[in-house]
């Protein structure tokens, strides 16, 4: 009998991951104690652990992997020495942030890449892992990382079919449930009564200041991007294995029970497409990653110029 219980809430960046560990946090699931600030991106707060966050882009980098990889993350990194040294960070970093804790909830997207890791790491903490899954139109996502991030349609849905793929295989058989983007703005009550009831779990505070907090919060003001779900499938932008991988999770949503085997064979086609076009892709990162670097540097140079010519404008009384 577990004496803690994480949940651990996967799903595409831009897909309401934040919204929904507000709303579960509010019901009395403990939040890290260092928790990551809002942005202008996020100003309603992203509720992630800040320092796990920041372990997470190291653990990714020695995989010679990042957030927005669009290849599979190496299975061959699991059973690593590495892998056994970031286990040891996280560990202690959930125990900095949680401690004992009997409901925590851990957030950060990154987390749908090696879920297999985070299983590991949450087993030998001896806490109960359940999971949450959410889900958003993938248009959405795209046109939400298109404003933040500039990036191309293309490479929003192949990142969006990796993190849905990788969370679901992962979990498969534990203790989940899905939920949808959708659901949870338009009737968040009905979205954490079906939480609760999957995951076999009572809420620590319930009551009606919490409830009113929780409208307040899920204010419309913050969905800045909406497209009817029945675009996905209309739309010429969106390969078929996302839209099929859209309809599955929404059945999953429902409580409905579609074929796995779905979803195995899109991640077989996808691997075969990645074995042809990985070593590509894996060019063309490397190269975006120096233009970012030499831009870095040259928005530097420049922000130092102008402080020194302020300084110099100064000094003879302009």
């Amino acid at each position: 009998m577990y004496k803690q219980k994480a949940i651990v809430v996967l799903g595409m960046h831009r897909a309401g991951t934040s919204a929904i560990t507000r709303v579960l946090s509010l019901y009395g699931a403990a939040l890290p104690q260092r928790l990551m600030a809002p942005s202008p991106d996020n100003e309603a707060g992203f509720w992630e652990p800040d320092d796990i966050v920041a372990k997470h882009e190291k653990l990714l980098a020695s995989a010679a992997s990042t957030w927005d990889d669009i290849r599979e993350f190496p299975r061959s990194w699991f059973n690593s020495d590495i892998a056994i040294a970031y286990k040891r960070q996280i560990l202690d970093a959930l125990s900095q942030d949680y401690g004992g804790a009997p409901l925590f909830v851990v957030k950060d997207p990154r987390i749908c890449r090696f879920v297999p890791f985070w299983l590991s790491v949450l087993e030998e903490y001896g806490v109960e892992s359940l999971f949450v899954i959410i889900l958003r139109n993938p248009l959405e996502v795209a046109a939400s990382l298109k404003a933040r991030d500039g990036f191309p349609v293309a490479k929003s849905m192949l990142l969006w079919l990796r993190h849905v793929l990788s969370a679901e295989r992962d979990t498969r058989g534990r203790k989940r449930t899905f939920v949808t983007y959708d659901s949870l703005l338009g009737d968040w009550r009905k979205v954490v009564a079906k939480i609760a009831v999957d995951l076999n779990i009572q809420w620590p505070q319930r009551s009606l200041e919490t409830d009113i907090e929780i409208d307040e919060f899920l204010s419309s003001k913050w969905r800045h991007h909406s497209i009817p779900q029945e675009e996905v499938s209309l739309s010429s932008d969106i390969i078929d294995w996302v839209k099929s991988t859209f309809d599955w999770a929404l059945s999953m949503a429902s409580d409905l029970s579609p074929d796995p085997e779905i979803l195995d064979h899109i991640y077989r086609e996808l691997q075969k497409a990645e074995y042809v076009f990985g070593p590509y892709v894996a060019e063309i990162e490397c190269e975006r990653r120096e233009i970012n670097e030499e831009v870095n540097r040259l928005t530097h140079e420049v922000t130092n110029l102008q402080s020194e010519l302020a300084i110099a404008r100064s000094a003879v009384g302009e």
